[in-house]
């Protein structure tokens, strides 16, 4: 089968379809293009504004975080600065009472007990007892170590009802306190003695709960019979 030769202008013809065809077909590539990168940029723009809100909500938890944080520094430090005038007034509390009369003492602080029974709560006091009589410098001097501790200290009572001259005397310091809530207070007692220089100390919980006489932050330091015997190893200037 022979084939017909092609008129110039049909040939013109199928040029003019084909470059129509590829003008057309660029046209759609183009505009395929510029809408993928509209697409794009939309995209784009969404995330930048999600991203944008979340990272301004998360922001301003932090803010608010670090304002809680800061309002319970001040809290902390005020309570720090109260702490401090408290114990100063302590120790100056029991400078004064150390250079009175015992039995002075001891009735100014009840009276004072009595007047404003909250005070109980925050005065710790601490009552010395010695069971010989040859142990009173000694009850002193611990209990200026325990002044300087921030304890209110009520003189030193000789108890002549638990003088034992024999062995049967009492042979450990012991801290004696009354109620379960007064521990931690005993405890600092104990730690006080300890590092003046008297040890062994023996906690004692005497346990009366019940008893409504018996005000918080009341101690009492019993020394074992003949502690005066080791003022000079932890007292030097005693020598």
């Amino acid at each position: 089968m022979e084939m017909r030769p092609i008129d110039p202008l049909e040939r013109v013809a199928v040029l003019d379809r084909w470059e129509s065809n590829q003008k057309r077909d660029r046209r759609r590539a183009a505009w395929s293009a510029w809408a993928s990168v509209v697409a794009a940029g939309v995209v784009l723009a969404a995330l930048i504004y999600f991203g944008h809100r979340d990272l301004a909500a998360v922001q301003k938890q932090v803010e608010d975080k670090q304002g809680e944080i800061r309002e319970e520094q001040a809290k902390l430090d005020k309570l720090k600065t109260q702490n401090a005038e408290l114990e100063q007034r302590n120790r100056a509390f029991g400078s004064v009472l150390g250079r009175v009369d015992t039995k002075q003492a001891k009735a100014a602080v009840e009276q004072a007990l009595t007047q404003n029974p909250q005070v109980a709560t925050i005065l710790p006091r601490v009552y010395l007892q010695i069971v010989d009589p040859n142990d009173r410098a000694y009850a002193n001097y611990m209990g200026k170590k325990l002044q300087e501790a921030g304890f209110i200290v009520l003189g030193v009572e000789f108890r002549a009802d638990a003088f034992r001259p024999d062995a049967r005397g009492l042979k450990t310091t012991d801290v004696r306190y009354y109620k379960k809530a007064d521990e931690p207070g005993a405890l600092k007692v104990v730690e006080a003695l300890k590092k003046a220089g008297e040890d062994p100390v023996k906690l004692n919980y005497l346990g009366l709960e019940n008893n409504t006489q018996v005000r918080a932050n009341h101690f009492e330091v019993w020394f074992a019979a003949n502690s005066g015997a080791r003022m000079k190893s932890i007292n030097p200037a005693a020598q």
